[in-house]
């Protein structure tokens, strides 16, 4: 997460204080982890990883980093709201086990509701929520309507985002948040989903 695509130099001291300012970060992702190595790069501390898969990379990459990774993964025929629930506990419970973070950061964590989030918020008035979001959300890409959905269903919680798309262009964004470009490698190919043509 390259503060080298800020424009402005208060945007970017906000950005870094942002992260520098809190004491525990928890990084929710269930993929690759490319973003997740970004923030460490950094020198950014995070705390915890937490990912619903447990064939995720980011489990190796918080091990080469030596970060604790925990997996909660959804049970067979488990209702969503039971699973909510584990999450919840996992983060804001008030057992020895609970992370309780200042900081979560999202990324492609679709499997946390907005619901858990909100309680999240109602529990812990302070706590900052960000995510990452990789997908292109222009109208002209793949997908367009699933991604729009994806990023406004936790928009009432989310304090931050970090997206591939300028914001400028992207009038659905709500103001409450704020919107911040990053770069990502691409090319029209990807765009299309014609990589190999």
């Amino acid at each position: 997460l390259s503060t080298a695509a800020m424009t402005d130099s208060t945007e970017e001291e906000q950005f870094e204080s942002w992260f520098i300012n809190m004491k525990k970060i928890v990084v929710m992702a269930s993929g690759e982890g490319s973003n997740f190595s970004a923030i460490v790069k950094e020198g950014i501390k995070v705390d915890q990883v937490i990912t619903n898969n447990p064939n995720a990379n980011v489990i190796k990459r918080a091990k080469e980093a030596d970060i604790s990774s925990c997996l909660i993964e959804p049970n067979k025929n488990e209702a969503r709201e039971e699973y909510d629930k584990r999450v919840d506990w996992m983060l804001g419970g008030s057992g020895p086990d609970s992370y309780k973070p200042d900081l979560i950061v999202l990324g492609h964590a679709d499997l946390i509701s907005s619901k858990t989030l909100g309680n999240l918020k109602n529990n812990y008035p302070n706590l900052k929520i960000a995510q990452w979001f990789l997908d292109p959300l222009n109208k002209n890409g793949p997908d367009f309507y699933k991604n729009k959905k994806r990023i406004l269903d936790k928009s009432e919680y989310v304090d931050c985002n970090f997206l591939t798309t300028s914001p400028d262009v992207l009038s659905f964004l709500p103001n409450s948040v704020k919107n911040y470009y990053i770069p990502n490698p691409t090319d029209q190919s990807f765009e299309v989903l014609n990589i190999f043509n």
